[in-house]
């Protein structure tokens, strides 16, 4: 198993955090149409109706969190790829030859 370190590390655990982020939006989907379906069928049952709205309410509100935090991730990226840019590269230490 390969140990990664620095920025791959970093550039890896963003890649799979913004993987997980998006397994779960796509999960939320279908429950959110089966909620609107429910609230279409039962129109005339208002406590299930507004049961369902408020259980849609909180499915979208953590929908918003999820773009969020991939907002956030998208900035990570932005800000690694300029950091690796960067000539020299910081806060790496110098190889034997450079002490010669």
């Amino acid at each position: 198993m390969i140990r990664l370190s620095g920025s791959k590390r970093v550039l890896n655990d963003t890649v799979v955090s913004i993987h997980s982020a998006c397994q779960t939006y796509v999960n939320l989907i279908p429950k959110g149409i089966h909620l609107l379906r429910e609230i279409q069928m039962n129109s005339d049952n208002m406590d299930l109706v507004q049961s369902n709205c408020e259980t849609l309410g909180s499915l979208v509100r953590h929908m918003v969190e999820i773009v969020q935090k991939l907002f956030g991730y998208s900035e990570q990226l932005e800000s690694l790829f300029q950091l690796n840019k960067m000539e020299p590269v910081p806060f790496i230490s110098w190889n034997y030859q450079n002490f010669s």
